[in-house]
């Protein structure tokens, strides 16, 4: 095989890589005596080779970012002779996993997007117009537009008279475009409600992919409303989980009228529908009364957590000024994330009511009487993920907010929400592609840390990399021979702080009083050194969970009537012009040259009919963002919703503290206090 130029070579090369899966670099050129002309040039695949670690022991580590190179073999090269380009060596066998389709365009070498080109797409995406109507924007100036602003102005305005168009209809079509994608795809599961006008007042939705998700990681749901996110202030009630790169995942949302008790138990019993009756193992949420009654009467098996988050942020508010003070902050506090035992908080928890006189407090009551929903040592022995409040699923509802507003229509607001969605999962995307094809760096001897850096996803691995790192640090002696034997293990130098660490020699079951394995699914550095102790030095199977490893998704997935559960959807669009894309190959298979030629005809004269539709840009108001605006209304617009996350923002009590403290108060000019009075209201008036 000849090449004319170097670079028709080159490009051979990395669009067959492109294809194969793997990424290349180029490793070596040679030039001719004398001269700059090039004559030889090698082209490696991008894990040839080592990484030099010479070196790294002599740095301060700040970033893990690992290294990609397992000394792959596979190269070509490339010589030139006669002024063409020839290959002279091919090498094709790889030692690593080759990239799927999907996260090929990730790999270094074939990265080809610009930033021009993204600002570009993301200013469209943003204003939801689609190619059609890019197209008619774009040719209402024949002289083009230099500035992105002017593009933004003119979307606003067009999108404008659609909105007004498209009032009546606005539900109808949310709910059509539903009902299109669960009949494109069988996974996708959706449900809605309407009023006695016909009016939408409750929706689920949860496509294959979230429905997947939920299979692999439902486990521990977050689940927290928030405001704002369309024109008719319905409540979006988004579920997240966490997955196996510690990342939130959607697993379904909802929009609701109002936040009464049979609001949430209608959507709860929607959700598990979806997600074939499972109900999770432990649900967090705010101390939202009617959510715990919608769980208590949907999620009976469920462990209702309270949000610790939520509570200790109101405690200013609840306790007013004696949360000012640092010596009841450091106490409390104490109690709340220090005690490692019931026993130790109920001691903790009676001490601090009475030093500081608050037996009376009401609030302080209630938290008490909740205990087990939100204080740790109460509920360490239920597995959580990692997880102990809703900031993950309110920094999710952040990421939502940048692509959702209150000025959205019901269509616009699902249109926006896939768009999140997208970025959500490309984000997945990436973190199993930096998972597969970058190796750890490893910072101990221990036979273990190699074993867990091949089955965790890189960011579990880092925080069981702490562990591992942390038990050279500690030490055990034996307390009791058993079975089981019991050792308690303390870090080197200190004597006040033990853990007691329980060791089965018949099956290597180990338990910890730490409770780090059981509420988060990774081995405490306690046991790895009972570990080390018995010269074990492979982790035992018990203590790897599936759902932290780099085949958490691999099982397939299948719903109650026998379909597979698909992350991607696919679109009408999509599938038709894959339909015809067959069907022409099955036509031009073998074809006689007349037909070719014919079909090739075909194929140019339907180019220019779908140029010169574009460049005359139809101003088609019957439709928006490739939809139909539908003849019949059969569900209505929904009304506007009075909830309390509407309108002005509610201050927290510890904002409220803040503001009362910078306060400048006036001095009294009888007394001298800065209290709330003046000299016409001074206490010692009355005195006088």
């Amino acid at each position: 095989m000849c090449f004319g130029t170097l670079g028709e070579a080159e490009s051979f090369y990395v669009q067959y890589a492109r294809v194969g899966g793997f990424g290349v670099r180029k490793s070596s050129t040679k030039y001719r005596k004398g001269s700059k002309e090039i004559y030889r040039r090698v082209i490696v695949c991008a894990k040839e080779g080592f990484k030099d670690t010479s070196q790294d022991n002599n740095k301060v580590r700040i970033r893990n970012r690992g290294h990609i190179r397992v000394g792959c073999k596979a190269r070509i090269k490339f010589l030139k002779e006669d002024g063409k380009w020839k290959i002279d060596d091919f090498t094709e066998g790889h030692v690593h996993v080759l990239a799927t389709p999907r996260k090929t365009h990730l790999l270094r070498s074939h990265r080809e997007v610009t930033c021009a080109q993204k600002c570009l797409i993301d200013t469209f995406q943003d204003a939801n117009v689609g190619p059609s109507q890019t197209m008619t924007i774009l040719a209402m100036d024949s002289g083009g537009y230099d500035r992105v602003g002017c593009i933004e102005r003119d979307i606003r305005n067009y999108q404008g008279r659609i909105h007004n168009e498209i009032r009546e209809y606005d539900a109808q079509m949310f709910v059509d475009s539903f009902k299109e994608k669960a009949a494109i795809n069988p996974s996708f599961y959706f449900a809605y409600e309407l009023d006695e006008e016909n009016r939408l007042t409750h929706c689920f939705w949860a496509d294959g992919g979230a429905r997947k998700a939920y299979a692999h990681f439902g486990d521990v749901v977050v689940f927290d409303t928030t405001y704002d996110t369309n024109q008719y202030s319905m409540i979006f009630a988004p579920f997240t989980g966490v997955n196996h790169h510690f990342q939130s995942i959607s697993l379904g949302c909802g929009i609701l009228k109002d936040e009464k008790i049979e609001s949430f138990i209608w959507l709860f019993t929607k959700w598990q529908d979806a997600m074939a009756n499972c109900p999770p193992n432990a649900i967090i949420t705010d101390e939202d009364a009617a959510m715990g009654v919608a769980i208590a009467r949907t999620l009976p098996q469920t462990h209702h957590r309270f949000c610790i988050w939520h509570i200790m942020k109101k405690l200013p508010e609840k306790v007013g000024a004696l949360a000012s003070r640092s010596e009841f902050l450091v106490s409390f506090k104490q109690c709340i994330y220090g005690s490692e035992t019931p026993e130790e908080f109920e001691e903790r928890w009676d001490k601090v009511i009475n030093q500081f006189n608050i037996e009376r407090n009401e609030w302080l009551s209630k938290q008490y009487g909740n205990r087990h929903k939100w204080i740790p040592t109460f509920l360490n022995d239920i597995f959580m993920a990692g997880m102990r409040s809703t900031q993950r699923s309110e920094s999710q509802n952040s990421v939502f907010d940048k692509f959702l507003n209150k000025k959205h229509s019901l269509v616009e607001f699902a249109h926006h929400f896939e768009r999140a969605l997208e970025r959500q999962r490309y984000n997945e995307l990436v973190a199993d592609h930096e998972t597969l094809h970058n190796t750890p760096d490893l910072v101990t001897p221990y036979t273990v840390e190699v074993q867990m850096s091949k089955m965790y996803t890189k960011e579990i691995f880092h925080i069981f990399q702490k562990e591992v790192q942390a038990c050279i640090q500690y030490g055990s002696m034996v307390k009791m021979l058993g079975p089981p034997e019991v050792y308690l293990v303390k870090r080197l130098g200190e004597a006040n702080k033990m853990r007691e660490v329980l060791y089965h020699p018949s099956n290597s079951n180990i338990t910890c009083t730490c409770k780090k394995f059981e509420t988060e699914g990774i081995p405490c550095a306690h046991m790895l050194v009972v570990l080390r102790n018995h010269f074990i030095d492979e982790l035992p199977e018990y203590f790897v969970l599936q759902r932290w490893t780099i085949t958490a998704k691999e099982k397939p997935v299948f719903s109650f009537n026998g379909v597979e559960l698909r992350e991607t959807q696919g679109t009408h669009l999509g599938i038709k012009n894959i339909e015809l894309v067959r069907a022409f190959s099955r036509c031009l298979d073998n074809a006689p040259p007349e037909v070719y030629e014919k079909a090739k005809e075909f194929i140019y004269s339907l180019e220019k009919e779908k140029e010169s539709r574009s460049a005359c840009g139809s101003n088609d108001l019957t439709r928006w963002n490739a939809m139909s605006i539908p003849s019949t209304v059969e569900v209505r617009p929904p009304n506007i919703s009075h909830t309390k996350g509407s309108g002005k923002r509610l201050k927290g009590g510890q904002e409220i503290a803040m503001e009362e403290k910078e306060k400048v108060r006036r001095t009294c000019s009888i007394c001298g206090n800065k209290e709330k009075h003046n000299k016409r209201s001074c206490p010692l008036l009355k005195e006088m």
